[in-house]
């Protein structure tokens, strides 16, 4: 909650990036310039939680073994589900098939786990 309210603060401070919202800039100057990169570094943060996930049960021995698979499942279903409903929902509005569009839902499915994916059944 702290780190959240902090952010906000910071981001109505700062105010959006200049020439962001003009009537004047293109809207294609802010999109990704580089999909492959793009891709690429969520690839990688994927990859990534599954360690920091399943590294929050604290040991593989015993029954945590078990825990560690679940953990990793939510984490891989809750990321392929929210880069699905990314994909869909800018289909459905923008009409445009977007690929940065996936991997920011992807992200957002990841962040969405992170604090429940133990609990979650």
């Amino acid at each position: 909650m702290c780190g959240g309210v902090a952010g906000y603060v910071g981001a109505q401070f700062l105010g959006p990036r200049i020439g962001r919202f003009d009537k004047d800039t293109p809207l294609d100057e802010f999109a990704p310039h580089n999909v492959g990169l793009v891709c690429l570094g969520t690839i990688v943060l994927w990859f990534g939680w599954f360690g920091f996930n399943g590294g929050s049960a604290l040991g593989a021995t015993g029954d945590n073994q078990e825990l560690i698979q679940i953990v990793c499942m939510n984490t891989c279903i809750s990321a392929a589900c929210g880069g699905l409903t990314a994909f869909i929902l800018k289909m459905l509005v923008d009409k445009v098939e977007s690929v940065a569009a996936i991997c920011n839902g992807l992200l957002a499915g990841l962040v969405g786990i992170t604090a429940g994916c133990d609990a979650a059944d």
